[in-house]
């Protein structure tokens, strides 16, 4: 198991590196002011407080989590080391009807 606070260590250089994929794809990560990046971090508050009320010391880790909202149809979301979360448009629109 890899130490939270090593695993957070590469936080920067694991978006640095999934943002130039994206963008040599040429595929936006939205803004954090977009409505639908908004609306994800919505559905994540309870689950982060969740996470913290049954766990307390994970409060500072997702107090640091990244989420990045990937303008593609693809129907696809993951997470990464360094307490990412990817999330692609897709998937949004999948569930929208």
């Amino acid at each position: 198991m890899i130490p939270r606070q090593v695993e957070l260590s590469y936080q920067d250089s694991m978006v640095q590196s999934i943002e130039s994929r994206f963008e040599s794809d040429g595929v936006t990560i939205l803004k954090d002011s977009d409505p639908r990046v908004q609306y994800i971090e919505r559905i994540l508050r309870p689950l982060i407080q969740s996470c913290v009320y049954f766990s307390p010391e994970c409060e500072y880790y997702m107090s640091q989590m990244e989420i990045l909202v990937v303008d593609d149809d693809e129907i696809n979301a993951y997470t990464t080391m360094g307490s990412i979360i990817v999330v692609y448009t897709g998937l949004l629109n999948y569930f929208k009807d």
